[in-house]
């Protein structure tokens, strides 16, 4: 296998001294953008797959949208910048410090409700009650469906993207979107 020769007098040109703080700043800039673009081509080849992204039905004006394949924050990063009407927001994260800047941007442009499903931390309900957003606490989907729809309006979406996969209750997020789908068949 030949291997390529590192042409030395290249490397300097990237090194030079006058230029490097901004050569470093566009390549920095251009990692970020690699990251998040690379991260949306990823995350975008499982839109209209089961669980992620999928439209299951709309009742009374109002859209259901399953993503329960979002088990991470980056994830529901992704579904929230998908969106493109106000949203109740049904999730699970626990732990404020997972909502990172990035995230809270999406989150503060697109949802209008948030329903804590499940077992929740008070810091993440404190977090949203002081930022303005009407906050909804749901032991289960089925009633976290139900809190959604009516608190929704015609023309909004309600998204379930619970943001992490929860040990406690042992559930897959398969099993997570069929009760949605179920709860939201009930309605």
């Amino acid at each position: 296998m030949r291997t390529k020769k590192f042409n030395s007098s290249s490397m300097y040109n990237f090194y030079t001294p006058g230029n490097r703080e901004s050569r470093m700043t566009a390549f920095a800039e251009k990692l970020i953008n690699t990251r998040i673009g690379s991260l949306k081509e990823s995350l975008s080849d499982f839109a209209g797959s089961d669980h992620k992204l999928e439209q299951i039905a709309t009742l009374s004006g109002i859209t259901f949208i399953n993503d329960a394949r979002a088990t991470n924050p980056n994830a529901v990063w992704f579904s929230l910048s998908s969106m493109t009407k106000s949203t109740a927001w049904i999730m699970s994260i626990n732990d404020v410090a997972q909502i990172d800047e990035n995230l809270l941007k999406e989150i503060k442009r697109v949802v209008k409700t948030i329903i804590l499903c499940g077992v929740y931390n008070r810091e993440v309900s404190e977090f949203f009650t002081q930022m303005e957003f009407k906050v909804h606490l749901a032991m289960n989907i089925e009633e976290a469906t139900k809190t959604a729809y009516y608190s929704s309006v015609p023309g909004q979406v309600v998204l379930f993207s619970p943001g992490n996969s929860s040990v406690v209750s042992l559930e897959t997020y398969r099993e997570k979107g069929e009760k949605f789908r179920i709860a939201v068949a009930q309605l």
